[in-house]
């Protein structure tokens, strides 16, 4: 029996160490996304897969599909972690998987520093940030235009203003909102208090879509509650974030 258990144990042990690293998708991925609207995916294979041996070696063993600690499957490929959440497109500030690598403490970041048995190299730390954020990009479907950019000044501050958010929500109101649970939306620092970014479950975000804000004005039109979500979704932007434009050369004189 012992004999039995040493030669099953061998054969598991094969096959996870020669699993393979290549990726299964090829070229463009329809995938629905949490990005608002169907997108078509294009995902680097040399950036993914230099970030999956990254996993593979040092993340694997403890967050898999057979023992998943902390309920965190790090298993399969771009899709999967996508699927689970795992990483959010072009943002790796606000993926969970790179915020625990590259925490200091749990103090300090919010989330524990992985893994335990040993830091991630400056290398490796790079493979994993680079490939969210460069290795994966979404356009629009076929024949439709692209999703606009949407920020904080531009679009969102317009929002609150429009809706008498700070009656409630400022340090200069006399309401239990402020004063008693300090839900102050006055700067983006203050809204960023109940921001995840990429993350549709934000507290902003379920507090708007299930009626429960505003309080003083009229309920929030479906198309200024999509600019809100998509602003989450992609980074929540400051008009700092903003590309600069092109300059323009000066024809040349004619001589």
């Amino acid at each position: 029996m012992k004999l039995l258990w040493v030669t099953i144990s061998i054969i598991i042990l094969f096959s996870y160490q020669n699993c393979s690293l290549e990726p299964v998708h090829e070229g463009e991925i329809e995938f629905s996304s949490s990005i608002p609207g169907e997108a078509s995916l294009e995902i680097d294979p040399v950036l993914e897969k230099a970030a999956l041996a990254v996993l593979q070696n040092r993340c694997i063993q403890c967050h898999n599909g057979s023992y998943s600690e902390f309920g965190i499957n790090l298993e399969g490929d771009t899709l999967d972690l996508l699927g689970r959440k795992s990483i959010v497109i072009g943002l790796p500030e606000g993926s969970i998987l790179y915020k625990t690598v590259v925490a200091e403490s749990r103090q300090a970041s919010g989330v524990s520093p992985m893994p335990t048995d040993g830091r991630l190299s400056e290398e490796e730390k790079e493979a994993i940030r680079v490939w969210i954020a460069d290795g994966i990009k979404y356009k629009a479907a076929e024949g439709e235009e692209p999703e606009p950019e949407y920020y904080y000044e531009s679009n969102i501050v317009p929002i609150i203003e429009k809706y008498n958010c700070l009656s409630c929500h400022s340090s200069n109101s006399n309401n239990s909102a402020a004063q008693g649970g300090y839900i102050l939306l006055d700067t983006y620092d203050d809204l960023m208090k109940f921001v995840a970014i990429g993350n549709e479950d934000s507290l902003l975000l379920s507090s708007l879509k299930q009626g429960r804000m505003p309080k003083n004005a009229d309920p929030i039109s479906d198309e200024d509650l999509d600019i809100i979500t998509s602003w989450v979704l992609k980074g929540a932007l400051t008009d700092a974030d903003k590309p600069e434009d092109p300059i323009e050369e000066a024809p040349e004189a004619s001589q």
